[in-house]
C-alpha cells in the first residue's frame, strides 16, 4: 500500500509544477523554493493537463456531496467542479464516477440517501459530472434494499479482507472506496453485523446519516450490545439534531460494559460528546491497555488532550499513532495544530504538508497550512492556501475571513 501513496505522491508532484502552487513549503537541494506565488515573467499558472488519482477524484466526489447537503447553490457547485479542472481533468472525474457507479449498482443495495444526494447534484444542471451523478442516482433507486446472498466466496478470508480493507479506507478518508469494500462484503454475507456497521461507518463519514442509521439498526438487530454501532448511531442522531434520541444512545453505551478495545474507544467517544474529558481519557488508557498499538485510540485520547488545551501531552499521542500508522492523515493534521498553538510553526507546516501529500485535495490541510503561513507572515503563500481550501468548499466563510485578513495585512506593510 506504501507503493500507492508514492505513485499518487508523484502524479501530485507533476501537478504542483504545472499549476505552480507556491506553498508547500518544500526544501530542494537545501534551498527555499520561491513562494512569491509567480512564475518567471509573472505569466498565469497552468493548468494540468493530466487525469488525477482515483483516490483524488474520491475525495472531490465525497466534498461534492456534502456540499449539496449543505444546500449550494447551483453557481457554487458549478464553481467547484470548475476548480478541479477542465479537459482530462475534467474527463477524468467523469469516468471515475461512471466507474463507481458501476460499481455500487453491482452491489447490494441499501444506497437510498447516496441515491437522493446524486439525484440532487443532477438537478443542479452541471453537465457532464452531473448528469452522471443523476443517472446513478435514478438507477440506485430501483435496487432493492438487501439483496439476495449470492455464493460463498472463493477464499475463506475474503470476507475479512474486505473488512479490513474497509477500515483502512476509513482512515485514509476514502470513504466512497471504503463503502464499495463494505459492500462486496455484503454480497456473500449481507448478516453479518461487522459488515453493516462497516456501511454504517462508511455512510457516516459521507453525510448519509438517515442511511447510516438504517445500517447500524441492522448491526444492532444481531448483536444489540455492539457499542461502537450504538456510539455512532447515536452521532448520526445529533448530527440530525435528533437530541433526544442522541443522548439516549449515550447512556445506553454508558450502562453496557465494555469489553473490547473497542467498545473502550466507544465509550471514550461518548465521554467526550458529554464534555466528560477526563473520563474520556481513562476510557482510552483502557482501550490501550488492551490493544497498545491502536492508532485510533491514541488518536482519539490526543484530540481529547488537545481540547483540554494539553497541546504537549496531544502530540505525543498523536506521535504515538503515526508510529502505529505513520500515514494516519488525521493524526498529521491535528499533530500540526497542537504544534500551530505551541508556536512550533516550522513543525507544524511540515505535519501540513504531509496531510497534503496524503490528501492533496483536504480542506483542512489548506485551511490551516494557511494559518499558519499567516502566523509566519507569509501572507502571499497563505492567501494561496485559503484559495486553494476556497476550491474545496467555496461556501465557507471561515476560508473567506482568513483570506480577506491575509490580504488586508499583505497591503499594509
Amino acid at each position: 500500500m506504501q507503493g500507492f501513496f508514492k505513485i499518487l505522491r508523484r502524479i501530485w508532484q507533476r501537478l504542483r509544477r504545472w499549476l505552480g502552487f507556491p506553498f508547500w513549503g518544500r526544501f530542494a537541494n537545501g534551498k527555499r523554493r520561491s513562494s512569491d506565488g509567480r512564475r518567471r515573467g509573472g505569466s498565469s499558472p497552468k493548468l494540468p493537463s493530466v487525469p488525477l488519482a482515483e483516490a483524488e477524484y474520491e475525495f472531490l466526489f465525497a466534498e461534492l456531496l456534502q456540499g449539496v447537503r449543505r444546500g449550494w447553490s447551483r453557481a457554487q457547485v458549478v464553481q467547484f467542479i470548475g476548480a478541479v479542472g477542465s479537459g482530462p481533468i475534467a474527463e477524468g472525474w467523469v469516468a471515475w464516477l461512471r466507474d463507481f457507479g458501476d460499481r455500487l449498482l453491482a452491489a447490494p443495495g441499501g444506497n437510498r440517501e447516496l441515491a437522493q444526494r446524486a439525484i440532487a447534484l443532477g438537478r443542479m444542471d452541471c453537465p457532464p459530472l452531473g448528469t452522471v451523478a443523476a443517472e446513478i442516482g435514478q438507477k440506485l433507486r430501483e435496487v432493492p434494499d438487501l439483496a439476495p446472498r449470492t455464493a460463498e466466496p472463493s477464499e475463506p478470508s475474503a470476507i475479512a479482507d474486505c473488512l479490513n480493507k474497509g477500515h483502512w479506507q476509513l482512515n485514509r478518508r476514502q470513504y466512497a472506496s471504503a463503502l464499495l469494500s463494505f459492500q462486496r462484503a455484503a454480497q456473500w454475507e449481507p448478516d453479518n453485523p461487522e459488515v453493516a456497521y462497516g456501511l454504517g461507518l462508511a455512510s457516516f463519514r459521507l453525510g448519509l446519516f438517515r442511511q447510516a442509521i438504517e445500517l447500524f439498526d441492522r448491526a444492532l438487530a444481531v448483536a444489540p450490545e455492539d457499542l461502537a454501532a450504538i456510539a455512532h448511531r447515536g452521532l448520526a442522531y445529533d448530527a440530525l439534531e435528533r437530541g433526544a434520541e442522541a443522548i439516549a444512545e449515550c447512556e445506553r453505551v454508558l450502562d453496557l460494559d465494555a469489553r473490547s478495545a473497542r467498545d473502550w474507544c466507544a465509550r471514550g467517544r461518548v465521554l467526550l460528546h458529554l464534555r466528560r474529558p477526563h473520563e474520556a481519557i481513562a476510557a482510552y488508557d483502557r482501550a490501550l491497555a488492551l490493544k497498545p498499538n491502536h492508532a485510533g485510540a491514541w488518536y482519539e485520547r490526543g484530540n481529547v488532550l488537545y481540547d483540554l488545551q494539553d497541546y504537549p501531552g496531544a502530540i505525543a499521542a498523536y506521535d504515538e499513532a503515526l508510529q502505529a500508522q505513520p500515514d494516519y492523515a488525521p493524526a498529521w493534521l491535528n499533530r500540526g495544530a497542537a504544534c500551530g498553538n505551541l508556536g512550533r510553526y516550522q513543525e507544524a507546516i511540515a505535519a501540513f504538508d504531509r496531510v497534503l501529500d496524503l490528501q492533496p485535495y483536504d480542506y483542512h490541510g489548506w485551511l490551516r497550512r494557511g494559518q499558519t503561513l499567516q502566523h509566519l507572515h507569509k501572507y502571499a503563500e497563505a492567501i494561496a492556501a485559503f484559495d486553494r481550501a476556497l476550491q474545496i468548499r467555496p461556501d465557507d466563510p471561515l476560508a473567506s475571513r482568513y483570506r480577506n485578513d491575509a490580504q488586508n495585512r499583505s497591503r499594509s506593510r
